[in-house]
């Protein structure tokens, strides 16, 4: 069975200093696809934008594009929501921008932006609210590994991370089989055919 759906939240830069020092939260957005090969195991792929402002210098921001894939694992079902934990993996472009342009680094005159591979770990509570939707609360953290080192010496060339918590709704395909706890003629519990 598979769903799509989308998510808003916020997110925060956590690390790197150039990044995180004075960031301020601001919202996230990300398309989802999700494909659930049992009532335990769901494979993720998702991609989205999200940014940080900052105080000084006017007008700076730090966006991230992230694309992602990963897997799922259910872990409980504390309150009739089912929870689950996951990894998983994704390359991650980030631009560092004043006034709407990229900025460049001061020693080397590269921008300061580019694409970085990462991991990342995520925790999510997913509820049906119909027999084709479910509502997710998800929060995840974004580990981005920095291949910029050489090329931007001056700052922001370490490695980032980032956490975020979104709520967001899913619409499944294949209602008539179930989506989590069955259908009327499946129990509660009993896993889909």
């Amino acid at each position: 069975m598979a769903s799509f759906g989308a998510s808003l939240g916020y997110m925060k830069w956590i690390f790197d200093v150039d990044v995180a020092d004075e960031a301020r939260a601001k919202p996230i957005v990300q398309g989802v696809f999700r494909y659930r090969f049992s009532r335990n195991w769901i494979l993720v792929g998702e991609s989205g934008f999200g940014w940080n402002d900052y105080p000084e210098p006017e007008d700076a921001v730090a966006v991230v594009l992230p694309t992602t894939v990963g897997v799922l694992r259910r872990v409980g079902d504390p309150l009739g929501v089912a929870l689950y934990g996951g990894v998983g993996a994704g390359i991650y472009y980030w631009d560092h921008k004043v006034k709407g342009k990229s900025f460049r680094d001061p020693w080397t005159e590269n921008f300061q932006k580019g694409f970085e591979p990462g991991l990342f770990v995520t925790l999510e509570g997913e509820r049906q609210v119909a027999r084709q939707l479910t509502l997710t609360l998800t929060a995840q953290n974004h580990y981005m590994k920095s291949i910029h080192k050489d090329e931007l010496p001056a700052a922001f060339g370490e490695d980032d991370d980032f956490l975020s918590v979104r709520l967001g709704l899913n619409f499944h395909w294949s209602p008539a089989r179930g989506i989590i706890w069955g259908t009327p003629e499946t129990p509660a519990g009993a896993p889909s055919e």
